[in-house]
């Protein structure tokens, strides 16, 4: 991950015109809505007239006003579901033109090209829907910011989906009872010089907390970085453990990282989570990074490493000068640098430094992970040995945002004792429960789509009822989602536990 300097798109006179009266009519709800009633909904008549004060339908009709219980903790949440917005205006042609140029074809995030026009989203930096969780109160407490083109971000599709399901902590003025402002908890690009917090190995294309390592060494050593181990180029054992560098001095143990993690909150590094939320060590990318490094390692064979140190020594001006030997590089420039770093760092001390692969347990005969080609791949001699890591395969059948954004648990007064079944309701106003009745009092609980998956659901009509699954739901599109809550009355049936325990 690299930094990219931003520039904020210039759509035409029209377009900004109506983002400026979109945002405004946002705000404007937003604002009206500040009631402390805990345990209410809004009614139809409540709807009716926020439509009559002139706020637009769209909105009023995603508009979310719930009370949410995680634990034995009560919070109201206000904001919109992921239908309330307009994205030909956020994600215009105009915009994506923009960010295309910016980004030079590649997402921003895992930093390969895009497959395709398809392949690349227009998506929220911070999350502008509410999207309710088991941890935090409520994600998307961002909705004033969904047409603000600093808030936007260009990726594929995958770091896309996995960016939206990353929580913030509340910080909007909309929410009530906020507990402090905790902002910024993963990387921009646009913003921020991503090599200040993670880098990568090329011999296993593994992404790393470079903000953690700095830590580490630093309580190791007593210095920020240990300078033989940058001059190599090489990444101590702890992170990635496989080969041994001999000669080097102060070289860490496995143990010795362990130790120190365990008495570390290793999510309070900006790149430890920017690693783990968008899966940065995801196989395919890894895969593909090697594919990319080994093609980098052959050019650089063919024309060895640059010794002249009387360069500027920064991470452009380093592919700037290497560019007549590789090409121009867009796609995987910070392993690109991680890389070359490594090949001169080689050549300099090749006649004293020998690599040799040791083995793994990683691939023992009961091991039950799924392995991707985990044999050591060699060069020639004069090249570096690659290791492909071990990868355990976990499907998880992956549930659309907009979806999450829509449904939830939904507990009124008369049924906190029920046990084993949870209604599902849809939060905008044509929900045949959560839209029709503003007078009962009612909570709300975030759906588990990792423990919840597989539970029964039940739709009942007038006449019928049948049976559904959260993986039929996700496979359906909003139209007929919509089209099923509002006429149907819809609940799970799984281990739930009553609220309130009968007397």
């Amino acid at each position: 991950m690299m930094p990219i300097s931003f520039s904020a798109p210039v759509p035409n006179a029209d377009e900004r015109y109506k983002v400026k009266i979109a945002t405004e009519q946002l705000k404007k709800l937003l604002d009206r809505v500040k009631v402390n009633t805990l345990y209410r909904t809004l009614s139809p008549s409540d709807r009716s007239l926020l439509t009559k004060e002139g706020n637009v339908q769209v909105l009023v009709d995603n508009l979310v006003f719930i009370t949410q219980r995680i634990g034995l903790h009560d919070k109201i949440v206000v904001g919109f579901n992921d239908l309330a917005f307009d994205k030909s205006l956020y994600a215009s042609e105009a915009v994506r033109t923009g960010f295309f140029s910016m980004n030079k074809n590649c997402c921003a995030y895992c930093e390969k090209y895009f497959d395709d026009e398809q392949d690349a989203v227009v998506a929220h930096v911070k999350p502008v829907a509410l999207c309710p969780d088991t941890e935090f109160f409520a994600n998307g407490q961002y909705a004033d910011q969904v047409y603000d083109y600093e808030n936007l971000i260009l990726l594929c599709n995958r770091c896309a989906h996995l960016n939206r399901k990353y929580l913030y902590k509340n910080v909007s003025k909309y929410s009530v009872d906020d507990s402090g402002v905790t902002d910024n908890l993963l990387i921009n690009p646009y913003h921020d010089n991503p090599r200040d917090y993670i880098r990568f190995n090329p011999l296993n294309g593994l992404a790393y907390a470079w903000d953690a390592y700095i830590d580490f060494s630093q309580s190791q050593f007593g210095k920020a970085i240990d300078p033989e181990l940058m001059d190599l180029g090489v990444i101590p054992t702890p992170l990635y453990p496989g080969y041994d560098f001999n000669n080097n001095v102060n070289q860490l143990d496995d143990i010795d990282y362990l130790r120190w993690a365990l008495d570390k909150n290793l999510n309070s590094y900006r790149g430890y989570r920017t690693i783990n939320a968008l899966d940065l060590n995801r196989p395919s990318l890894v895969v593909a990074r090697l594919i990319y490094g080994n093609h980098l390692w052959s050019l650089m064979g063919s024309y060895g490493a640059d010794q002249n140190t009387s360069y500027e020594n920064s991470d452009e001006a380093l592919l700037e000068r290497y560019q007549s030997k590789l090409g121009v590089i867009h796609q995987f420039r910070s392993i690109t640098i991680d890389l070359i770093n490594l090949v001169q760092g080689f050549d300099a001390h090749k006649s004293s430094l020998n690599l040799n692969p040791i083995s793994s347990s990683a691939g023992s005969e009961d091991s039950t992970s799924t392995v991707i080609n985990p044999e050591v791949e060699e060069k020639s001699s004069t090249a570096f040995p690659i290791k492909i890591p071990y990868f355990v395969h976990s499907y998880q059948f992956e549930i659309p945002f907009w979806l999450q954004s829509l449904l939830v648990y939904m507990v009124i007064e008369t049924e906190l004792d029920v046990k084993g079944k949870r209604r599902i309701v849809s939060l905008t106003a044509s929900d045949y429960l959560y839209g029709a009745q503003g007078d009962h009092k009612c909570v709300f609980l975030a759906i588990d789509w990792s423990e919840d998956i597989n539970n029964v659901i039940k739709v009942r009509d007038d006449k019928h009822v049948w049976e559904t699954s959260f993986k039929e739901l996700a496979l359906s599109s909003t139209l007929e989602i919509l089209q099923l809550f509002s006429g149907n009355e819809v609940w799970a049936e799984g281990n739930y536990l009553p609220l309130l325990k009968s007397q």
